[in-house]
């Protein structure tokens, strides 16, 4: 057990997709389809990788971009984001068909919640997506601080800056409460995102402990 993760003086911050949920298959699914329904074949490893640390729309154009330098053209933007709407409908779909909670993950946070830890929450699905798993599992009145992955949806279009503004705004808001970096023990379930988490937080972790 690492000393961070017991420590009363750290702060969790833990990735909702792949960490506390099991959401990214359910996602590359979801967007996997959306592409087919349109007509595009994206691999399907290529979208897993995709959507490590990135909305829905910007792993769409992201997907996009690669297969528009592979065919020397360019981007299709209103694809782009019809596909991205009709994957967060499937996503909807699925999700509402029952809990995705990975396992001990409630009642890790449970815990550690109890013990008085401060947790936040970092994830790169929808607001209302991750509000409703929480709801139903009834966690949300552990988490101290939930950042999505639309929370500042449309405030630039760069691939992955959701990512960034995210880890941005956790940052702002933890030392507004006295945790710099020094004292947050992250946990991210991709590379991608890690590397995002490193310059935020004393240790990254890719799983729960």
């Amino acid at each position: 057990m690492r000393a961070g993760v017991e420590s009363r003086e750290h702060a969790l911050i833990v990735a909702f997709d792949g960490i506390v949920a099991d959401t990214p298959a359910l996602r590359q699914r979801a967007l996997s389809d959306a592409f087919g329904v349109e007509g595009v074949q994206a691999p399907h490893d290529d979208i897993g990788a995709a959507l490590c640390g990135r909305t829905l729309g910007e792993a769409a154009r992201h997907c996009l971009e690669s297969l528009a330098r592979t065919a020397g053209g360019l981007i299709d933007e209103t694809l782009a984001d019809l596909v991205a709407l009709r994957a967060a409908r499937l996503l909807d779909a699925r999700l509402s068909q029952g809990a995705v909670l990975a396992p001990q993950a409630a009642e890790w946070i449970t815990r550690r919640a109890a013990a008085g830890r401060r947790i936040a929450l970092r994830a790169d699905s929808d607001r209302r997506q991750v509000a409703g798993i929480l709801q139903l599992a009834g966690l949300e009145h552990h988490i101290g601080l939930l950042v999505c992955g639309d929370d500042a949806q449309g405030a630039s279009r760069t691939v992955g800056s959701a990512l960034h503004r995210g880890w941005a705004r956790l940052d702002q808001r933890l030392r507004a409460v006295g945790h710099d970096a020094s004292t947050r023990t992250a946990f991210e379930a991709c590379p991608r995102a890690a590397q995002a988490a490193r310059p935020y937080a004393n240790e990254v972790l890719g799983a729960l402990e």
